[in-house]
């Protein structure tokens, strides 16, 4: 697994969305309702856990791998023009397009990225809203005194819970609507009829379910993953029709529990309890806006046949395999650098012995570093050496040098080793980077990845691949940061090649 980045775990998540969105449209009537729960819950994942699961079979892995068939034939073609290496979309043009945030002065004062600074305002905005509509509706509720009457009672009585649910009546509210994680509690309207049996035990079975399902954990969740992602318009989506599936499936739950023939008493109840409002992180009872797509979905529940369930598991299975998971590492074979035809006697010793991508080694002994990246991406963006800082403007050190190329491009062991790095680095400058030490003493690190193929402690032979070219840390573009060090000093790669 290799960590991700807020951005690309809002552009998986909203691809995932999409996709639900459409099966949500599409097949909403024909399966049961808790398939469309299990495939949000599969979104929730992509949207607030921070690393990727690689897979053979993401939609991702086959994108690369039609891009990067698509490359070797480009490539290989002999009236195809040489190669270029494609600049990142995000890589800055003009005087800076060179520059990347790789080595900064650590005594150097940074600046707070203003987009940095506009992301968690509206995150913290986002999560006032949420909290103070929540602390606000509690002050309403607290007028709450606890409902009477047998049925009541023999309702409580038959229907225990692990944690003690407790019925009340307040005159805030004109719907039904469950609240409460650790203290559960049922709200009823003050003009509830407590002696209508099939009215209230519609009602109460209805909460119950909200409740033992643990429907204000979903909301709980829902409500996160729209505070981290406020800016995705995806995510607002999911978490309304989130909401609305929410509702569906305990309708579900009920007409099974009650049994099919009272489906019209309990779509009767929901009609007598329609009331429009919002409550966050509430189970509301119901709404009337989608009133007319419940009371269709209760008419049309039929018993569940195995046919159904098999769908429906193989439906949730294949859309979490395929759009929930990450690209796999591409197999070697189709990134292996191309080798260089120089019929030097140099090249040829190298071509014998497996020597550097590039070509440009002299010997193929373990004593020649080989180029990182395949050949056609030879652009060194910003060499080591001095350079004015893009942030501050100050002169600093660049210890390694940065070689442009598209992300996802295969990043390669320029020597055999043992990986003694391999993280997400906790500065952010360097993003996610890969250190290897080398027998003869040296060692190298590559930055700035988008994926990571090696653990620390993984022993690499020189050529193999250790990851994906990206820009995470503090880049301008899609860049390889490139350092070889020896006994504690840096050498400069460009003195090498």
């Amino acid at each position: 697994m290799t960590a991700m980045t807020i951005f690309e775990m809002s552009l998986g998540g909203g691809l995932l969305i999409a996709v639900i969105l459409v099966l949500r449209r599409v097949l909403l009537y024909q399966v049961p309702k808790w398939t469309f729960l299990l495939l949000w819950a599969a979104a929730l994942c992509r949207l607030l856990v921070p690393f990727a699961l690689p897979s053979p079979i993401s939609v991702y892995t086959g994108a690369a791998w039609v891009a990067q068939t698509m490359e070797t034939a480009r490539v290989s073609s002999p009236e195809a023009p040489p190669p270029v290496p494609v600049q990142s979309p995000t890589t800055i043009p003009g005087p800076l397009a060179g520059l990347d945030w790789t080595a900064p002065e650590p005594e150097a004062a940074e600046s707070f990225p203003p987009v940095a600074a506009l992301y968690l305002t509206g995150e913290a905005l986002s999560a006032l809203f949420f909290g103070a509509a929540y602390l606000w509706n509690l002050r309403r509720f607290w007028d709450a005194v606890p409902a009477e009457g047998e049925l009541i009672r023999h309702w409580q009585e038959t229907h225990p819970t692990l944690l003690p649910v407790q019925i009340k009546v307040s005159r805030a509210v004109r719907a039904p609507l469950a609240y409460g994680l650790l203290q559960p509690v049922i709200l009823l309207p003050a003009n509830t009829c407590c002696s209508d049996e099939e009215h209230l035990t519609c009602i109460l079975t209805h909460e119950y379910i909200h409740i033992r399902r643990g429907d204000m954990v979903w909301k709980l969740l829902l409500a996160a993953a729209l505070c981290v992602h406020w800016f995705n318009p995806l995510v607002w989506a999911m978490y309304f029709c989130a909401n609305r599936d929410l509702e569906l499936a305990c309708d579900e739950a009920v007409v099974r529990t009650l049994g099919l023939d009272r489906r019209k008493d309990y779509a009767y109840a929901l009609l007598s309890a329609a009331e429009r409002g919002f409550f966050p992180l509430c189970a509301p009872y119901t709404t009337q806006d989608h009133m007319e797509e419940r009371i269709q979905a209760i008419m049309k529940i039929k018993r569940t046949s195995f046919g159904t369930i098999l769908t429906a598991i193989l439906l949730v299975t294949g859309i979490t395999a395929v759009f929930a998971t990450s690209r796999a590492p591409v197999p070697e074979n189709l990134d292996q650098p191309v080798q260089s035809h120089d019929t030097s006697p140099s090249a040829s010793t190298a071509a014998e012995g497996d020597a550097c991508a590039d070509g440009i080694g002299e010997t193929s002994g373990e004593e020649e570093f080989a180029w990182p990246l395949p050949q056609e991406y030879q652009k060194i963006s910003n060499p080591a050496g001095q350079r004015v800082h893009p942030a501050t403007g100050e002169i600093t050190d660049h210890l390694g040098i940065d070689i442009a190329a598209p992300k996802g491009t295969a990043v390669y062991a320029a020597k055999s080793g043992v990986v003694t790095r391999s993280e997400m680095d906790s500065g952010l400058t360097y993003g996610n980077l890969v250190e290897i030490s080398h027998s003869d003493g040296s060692s190298t690190l590559y930055a700035h990845m988008s994926e990571r193929a090696v653990e620390a402690g993984q022993s690499v032979e020189q050529g193999e691949m250790i990851g994906c070219v990206g820009a995470t840390g503090r880049v301008t573009g899609s860049v390889l940061h490139f350092e070889i060090s020896k006994d504690g000093s840096h050498i400069d790669p460009e003195d090498i090649f």
